[in-house]
């Protein structure tokens, strides 16, 4: 008996448990059915309805004014005419005044600088010009003054040898006969008088603040006397660069003697300088000894 009521109790427990889970399904189903039947986007709040009524329909107690139809004629239209937009023209902004004026006085400043700067350009050219040119004058004159008084020198010199000469009977004679040509114990062919010609060289002019290094020994084979005066030009370094006979001076045209004199006058030494180029005289007296 006992066990048929537990076999009950059993089915009925699980009648309750498919009832209660059968409950729960169908309860969350509620649950969830306005979520599953949301619209999206939510539709909008209901209208009202309103009624006017029908005025056309609708009579009351005034008699309505009858007016006649008036035919109203139809306005033509009206042809608008192509508006003509004008162009517009840019212009160009004007220049300001005040920047026109800055550029031109810039301008004006800059030429007178450059105008300026000319000018001191100029003057110290022509300054320097007249500088050298009265360097140059006063050398010039200097050896002008020192060649005057050398030939002054030379002549007083050859005046005193000649009347010393006259006085002393130092000379030769005029050798028309046969003699001894003032040698007491001479030949009369003179022979022994070839080769002692010499002579002497004396710088002047404008080299007279140079002084000589070396002088060439000068010797003659003949017997010709004269005085020669070689013009000459000296470097910085004291060398010779050119040498040529000058009349003015020489007391000789004889080319022998003028040849040797312009050799000899090549192969002096001066001492060094600081300008470039110095020229001056070599005076040579070709003379018996």
């Amino acid at each position: 008996m006992s066990t048929v009521d537990n076999t009950n109790e059993r089915e009925d427990k699980k009648k309750g448990m498919f009832f209660s889970i059968g409950y729960a399904f169908v309860l969350l189903l509620i649950l969830l059915l306005p979520i599953l039947s949301y619209t999206y986007p939510p539709p909008g709040q209901e209208g009202v309805l309103v009624s006017f009524g029908m005025p056309e329909v609708g009579q009351g107690d005034d008699m309505p004014d009858t007016q006649p139809d008036e035919d109203v004629e139809p306005t033509p239209p009206v042809e608008s005419e192509p508006v003509v937009v004008p162009e517009e023209t840019v212009t160009p902004p004007a220049p300001d005044d005040n920047i026109l004026t800055s550029e031109m006085e810039e301008e004006i400043r800059i030429r007178e600088q450059q105008e300026q700067q000319r000018q001191r350009e100029d003057a110290e050219r022509i300054r320097q010009e007249r500088i050298e040119r009265e360097r140059r004058e006063a050398r010039e004159a200097e050896q002008r003054r020192a060649e005057e008084e050398a030939q002054r020198k030379q002549e007083e010199y050859e005046q005193t040898k000649r009347q010393f000469g006259e006085l002393l009977g130092g000379g030769r004679g005029q050798a028309d006969q046969s003699g001894n040509q003032g040698d007491p114990g001479g030949d009369p062919d003179a022979g022994r008088l070839d080769g002692i010609s010499t002579g002497s060289g004396m710088v002047g002019g404008g080299l007279g603040d140079r002084g000589v290094l070396f002088e060439p020994s000068i010797r003659d084979n003949s017997q010709k006397t004269g005085r020669v005066v070689v013009r000459v030009c000296v470097d910085s370094q004291g060398n010779v660069t050119s040498a040529e006979y000058t009349q003015r001076g020489s007391t000789t045209t004889d080319g022998d003697l003028r040849r040797k004199a312009i050799e000899s006058a090549k192969r002096f030494r001066f001492t060094q300088s600081d300008i470039d180029r110095q020229c001056g005289t070599i005076t040579i007296d070709f003379r018996l000894e």
